[in-house]
C-alpha cells in the first residue's frame, strides 16, 4: 500500500484521519527527500502533508541521533513533533480563539542538528519543549513551523 500524500487546503483533517486513529498521538518529521511532512503513527508513515496542524504537542530530539548527524555529516530522521490531530477546522478556529485570549503568540521554530541541540524559537533563541498547538507547512512564506508559546 503506497502513502497518500494530502495536499494542503479544505479537507486535510478528514483525509489523514482515514490513514490514522485520531484517538492516538502522531509524530511529525520534514521529509527532506519529498519535501513535505511525514506523519507517523505507531512506528508506520501513514502519510506525507503539506501542511499539518497538531495539539498538546511536544518537541523530541534524540541525543544518539544528532550525535550521529554531527560525527557522520548525513542526516537521519531523530527529531519530530508529537502531538494530537485535531477534530476539524472549526476545532482549530476555536483553539486559536482560545490561545490569543490567553495571550499565547506564534513563534517561528526551527531545529539544526549543527547548531542546536534543541528545537528553539526563532524570535528569541529559547528552547522549544511543548506547545499548545502547532502548525507545520510546507511553504516557508508564513513560517515552516509555527509554534504557539
Amino acid at each position: 500500500m503506497s502513502i497518500p500524500r494530502i495536499p494542503e487546503g479544505k479537507g486535510w483533517i478528514d483525509q489523514l484521519l482515514q490513514h490514522c486513529d485520531g484517538s492516538k498521538a502522531v509524530q511529525v518529521y520534514k521529509n527532506l527527500h519529498k519535501d513535505c511532512w511525514s506523519v507517523r503513527q505507531s512506528g508506520k508513515v501513514v502519510a506525507h502533508m503539506d501542511y499539518i496542524c497538531l495539539k498538546h504537542c511536544s518537541f523530541k530530539v534524540s541525543e544518539k541521533g544528532r550525535d550521529r548527524v554531527r560525527k557522520e555529516g548525513s542526516k537521519n530522521v531523530h527529531a519530530y513533533i508529537r502531538g494530537f490531530i485535531p477534530k476539524s477546522g472549526n476545532d482549530i478556529t476555536k483553539w486559536e480563539n482560545f490561545l490569543e485570549k490567553e495571550d499565547y503568540v506564534a513563534h517561528e521554530i526551527t531545529y539544526n542538528p549543527y547548531n542546536n541541540d534543541t528545537f528553539v524559537s526563532l524570535e528569541d533563541g529559547t528552547d522549544v519543549t511543548v506547545s499548545p498547538m502547532v502548525d507545520l507547512d510546507s511553504c516557508e512564506l508564513f513560517g515552516n513551523v509555527m509554534a504557539w508559546l
